[in-house]
């Protein structure tokens, strides 16, 4: 190929070189006449003597008529052996294909003129289209079509003896052809007659072997990759600069980040309970030898659930507006060929958006394992050239609730549970809870639990969750290291035991736990995971206390007072021990009922009797909350001591002063929680608190 194309120059110059060679022009004549001199006898030089008397021999110049055409072919097309007069590499479409001959007048006839026909050859199916002739101008060097001139007539006339015209043989190569197609033609000349110098002959002269030769490359092909970087190099296209990092921007939005590498970009879709879509931007580039157009396909929605996405997933395909408004889009516009038809230049591309729409919270099919949209552009020109390139979206998703049994599963942690557990006040109460990274990326978790308890007074109490780490799930810490922020792979489960300390004054009940889980991007809250269900039964301990004191001041306690009260701290047994008293002798009896225990109690009564051999002297009750703040609903501003003498009395807000009361009489003493001047099981003593009962009497 690239011989035939070296030689055509010189073949070119051997032809003006042949051309040189002048011959005597037809219709010309040769004529010549003798002379003869000579000196008479005298020796006089004499007048020359002319051959016939003067009149010339007289011979006329025939018209030998030929011509040629270079440069030449050799064989025949399509067999072997056959070598064209040149040959040139086109692809399809491609227009104005020229090559170069020489027509030179070789004979002696004046004002030649030759008709140009052609014979043409094809490997395919479609053959050369747009045939025409040009003369060369001179204008400029080589083929020119805005200057050359089209030979519209296909004659190239007035050509002298070994004159010579340069003209190109031009025509276009179909957009069909396929790779691997020869065609070419043979200009052939024909010599016109020649009326004025054939002179009756007939002459016919032709040449025909000048095949020209044109190879077709196709090539349909399209490179797609991340944005801007069509052939996946890792550099954007046509330049050194490293494919970076990027966010998609639709208008004045930006969505999320994508991190190209090759043929693959990479974003993470946050876990989210709500339904989202993350973006990729694409860039598909033609790098075929000829314009195209490329049809753009993502899976179907059941594609992208047997690639591993949450079912209901679902990619498309849009381009956007200046103002991030998206248009579907299912093919390229057309794309102008590669410059240099090799891939390696720069042929037209066309940047398209890619959305991945995913569902409520989404969670990968397979956990540890991230999926991949499959973006696909296919040459129109040639269907079966395709291109793909990989839009992976990792998925964060967790589980954080009560401890399921074995491996991690689904779900692996199941907040839905609600166990609860026992517990007393001092007590430390196990809650054993799993975390699982149902996603395929990594993820870093802060975990925070307390459970809120009711105190004495009705207050809540809350105590904090510290968390440690269960391997074997056996509800008891590995360790005495706290887990407070935790990275777990992904598809990987923490098996955990959540701790609580049950407060010293936290009262019988059930008390709810919150307990959460935060994933966080970096700073950056992403989701917070909770379990708020779980409860501990916070169960009985203490008791209801009594305690009875008396003291003996004499005979008149106005004159003699008595000590001060002893206290409940006080130990009766060591409490003026050994008491004694005469008649007319005033003794004080103290009592306290208190509720000791982590609980209120209803319906309390506190009740004694008038000692034998005494008479009442005075009595009186008061309520001691120590401290305690407990309400409810039937709390009463009005409540108050209440007093009933005898168990089958009238309850009464008048302590009894009735002092011929005999001996045996039973007094009894309660507070009436909700002031409606009777004690029932709506009358509570909240924990902690007291009823103090003293009377005096004297000693008969």
């Amino acid at each position: 190929m690239k011989k035939s194309l070296s030689l055509l120059p010189l073949m070119l110059a051997l032809a003006a070189g042949s051309a040189a060679a002048a011959s005597a022009p037809a219709g010309s004549t040769i004529s010549n006449t003798a002379t003869a001199s000579y000196a008479d006898d005298n020796g006089t030089a004499q007048p020359n003597v002319l051959s016939n008397n003067g009149v010339p021999v007289t011979t006329t110049v025939q018209a030998v008529p030929s011509f040629t055409i270079l440069p030449n072919s050799v064989g025949t097309p399509l067999t072997a052996g056959f070598t064209p007069s040149e040959q040139k590499n086109v692809k399809p479409g491609q227009t104005n294909v020229a090559f170069t001959y020489v027509l030179t007048n070789t004979g002696n006839v004046p004002n030649e003129s030759y008709s140009l026909g052609r014979a043409t050859f094809n490997s395919g199916s479609a053959g050369l289209a747009n045939v025409r002739y040009y003369l060369e101008t001179g204008t400029s060097a080589g083929f020119d079509v805005a200057t050359d001139l089209l030979i519209s007539n296909n004659k190239i006339s007035g050509l002298a003896p070994d004159a010579q015209s340069t003209f190109y043989v031009v025509y276009d190569i179909p957009s069909t052809a396929v790779d691997g197609q020869k065609l070419g033609l043979t200009p052939v000349g024909t010599r016109d007659a020649n009326s004025t110098y054939d002179a009756g002959q007939t002459f016919t002269l032709s040449d025909s072997d000048n095949y020209n030769q044109s190879l077709v490359t196709r090539v349909d092909a399209g490179n797609l990759g991340p944005r801007g970087d069509a052939d996946a190099n890792g550099t954007l296209d046509g330049t050194a600069t490293p494919a970076a990092p990027y966010n998609v921007a639709l208008g004045t939005t930006t969505y999320n980040q994508v991190i190209p590498s090759a043929d693959t970009q990479t974003t993470l879709a946050p876990a989210s309970p709500a339904a989202q879509a993350v973006y990729f931007s694409n860039t598909v580039r033609n790098s075929g030898n000829r314009d195209d157009r490329f049809t753009l396909t993502v899976p179907t929605t059941a594609a992208l659930d047997a690639a591993g996405f949450p079912v209901g997933s679902v990619a498309e395909l849009f381009t956007a507006d200046v103002n991030g408004v998206l248009t579907p889009v299912t093919t390229t516009p057309l794309l102008a060929a590669d410059p240099d038809g090799a891939g390696t230049g720069l042929g037209g591309s066309f940047s398209f958006t890619v959305r991945v729409s995913l569902p409520a919270n989404a969670m990968p099919d397979l956990p540890g394992t991230v999926p991949s949209v499959t973006v696909t552009a296919t040459s129109t020109n040639d269907p079966a050239q395709s291109d793909t390139t990989l839009d992976r979206v990792q998925i964060e998703r967790g589980l954080f609730g009560n401890a399921t049994a074995g491996s991690p599963g689904t779900p692996a942690a199941d907040p839905t549970l609600n166990p609860t557990k026992p517990g007393t006040p001092g007590q430390t109460v196990p809650i054993p809870m799993d975390l699982y990274n149902a996603g395929n990326v990594s993820g870093t978790y802060t975990l925070v639990g307390s459970v809120t308890f009711t105190d004495a007074n009705g207050q809540p109490v809350l105590a904090p969750i510290t968390y440690y780490t269960d391997t074997d799930g056996n509800g008891v810490a590995d360790n005495a290291t706290p887990i407070v922020t935790q990275t777990v792979a992904a598809g990987a489960e923490l098996k955990l035991v959540g701790v609580v300390t049950v407060p010293a004054g936290a009262v019988t009940g059930t008390a709810t736990a919150a307990q959460s889980a935060t994933l966080k991007n970096g700073a950056t809250t992403v989701i917070v995971y909770s379990d708020n269900n779980d409860t501990v039964q916070v169960g009985l301990v203490g008791g209801i206390v009594v305690k009875k004191f008396v003291d003996n001041t004499g005979l008149n306690d106005a004159a003699n007072p008595y000590p001060a009260e002893p206290t409940l701290t006080t130990d009766p047994a060591n409490y003026n021990a050994g008491s004694q008293a005469k008649p007319t002798d005033v003794l004080r009896y103290v009592i306290y009922g208190r509720n000791t225990r982590n609980a209120v109690i209803k319906n309390f009564v506190l009740s004694d009797t008038l000692p034998v051999n005494s008479a009442l002297r005075s009595l009186t009750a008061t309520y001691n909350d120590n401290g305690s703040t407990y309400t409810n609903s039937d709390k009463s501003a009005g409540s108050k001591v209440m007093y009933r003498v005898d168990p089958t009395g009238v309850w009464s807000a008048t302590a009894p002063t009735n002092v011929t009361l005999p001996s045996g009489t039973v007094f009894q003493v309660a507070y009436d929680w909700n002031n409606d001047n009777l004690i029932n099981n709506t009358d509570i003593l909240p924990s902690g608190a007291e009823l103090k009962l003293v009377f005096k009497v004297t000693v008969n």
